[in-house]
C-alpha cells in the first residue's frame, strides 16, 4: 500500500500522467502564451492518479486509471451552475477539456 492506504503507482501510470501533463502544458502555452496553474496531483486507492485544478473560476478533476483499458474520468465545475462529468480513453479529448474550461472561465 502507498500513501494513506493508496495502492502504489506503477511506472506505466506515472508515464501516462507525465506525457499527458507535458502535452497539456505545451498546448496551453501555444493557446494562451502561458502555462497552466500547477495542479494538485495525488495517488488514488486503486492505483490511479488524480490531477486537480482549483481556481476562482473553475474546478477540474481528472483521474488517470492504472489500466489502459479503463477510461480517464473527469469532473468540471464552474463554481456556479455548470457541472460536467465524463470519461474517455482519448487523452487528446481530455486535454481539450482543460483548454475549453480555461477558455470559458478565465
Amino acid at each position: 500500500m502507498g500513501w494513506e492506504g493508496a495502492k502504489l503507482i506503477n511506472e506505466t501510470t506515472f508515464a501516462k500522467v507525465e506525457a499527458f501533463l507535458e502535452r497539456l502544458f505545451a498546448l496551453s502555452y501555444e493557446r494562451f502564451n502561458e502555462y497552466p496553474e500547477i495542479p494538485d496531483i495525488s495517488p488514488g486507492y486503486k492505483g490511479e492518479i488524480e490531477i486537480y485544478w482549483r481556481t476562482e473560476k473553475f474546478k477540474l478533476c481528472i483521474d488517470i486509471p492504472e489500466a489502459s483499458t479503463e477510461p480517464a474520468i473527469f469532473y468540471w465545475d464552474n463554481n456556479r451552475d455548470v457541472i460536467i462529468k465524463g470519461s474517455t480513453l482519448d487523452y487528446e479529448k481530455l486535454q481539450q477539456v482543460y483548454i475549453t474550461c480555461r477558455e470559458t472561465f478565465s
